[in-house]
């Protein structure tokens, strides 16, 4: 859900069924209170519908099948599955890394805003920044005609 949301940790632990209208998922975000609109990708849509839940949530405690208490515990809940995956990463890197893509998909200020619950373009432009750095990378290392050299990227 965090990488098809780009929801803050914060938040994803309280979406449930009565958050999605006409495949959308409608929330107002905890941080600032800005409403919040995200279309449902056909495979999230497919994980919802397959999800079972009584509660007013979707993700759920694996050990007593209740929602989460606090974006803290969701948060150390969410480390540790990555720990044990052998994998880095905490929940705001998905959202970084959905907010890239979607910025290098070509969509606008506007619709990140109004997807991420940013109100200034400010947030747009900061987690934008890798990729804009990495296409410029490429660019330059088209112009003269060299392959790229990922060792040259390591400061």
């Amino acid at each position: 859900m965090l990488l098809f949301t780009g929801l803050r940790r914060s938040d994803i632990f309280q979406i449930g069924p009565q958050h999605v209208k006409d495949n959308i998922i409608e929330y107002r975000a905890g941080k600032n209170g800005e409403w919040v609109y995200i279309p449902v990708h056909p495979d999230l849509r497919a994980i919802l519908d397959a999800v079972k839940t009584e509660h007013l949530a979707y993700l759920v405690t694996p050990v007593h099948g209740r929602p989460f208490n606090s974006a803290a515990a969701f948060g150390n809940w969410f480390g540790q599955m990555c720990a044990e995956a052998g994998v880095d990463g905490r929940a705001h890197g998905l959202r970084k890394t959905l907010a890239q893509l979607l910025v290098e998909s070509g969509n606008s200020n506007s619709k990140l805003k109004a997807r991420f619950g940013w109100r200034s373009v400010f947030m747009v432009n900061h987690d934008a920044e890798g990729r804009q750095a990495e296409a410029r990378y490429f660019e330059r290392c088209e112009t003269e005609r060299e392959q790229p050299n990922p060792s040259n990227q390591i400061h």
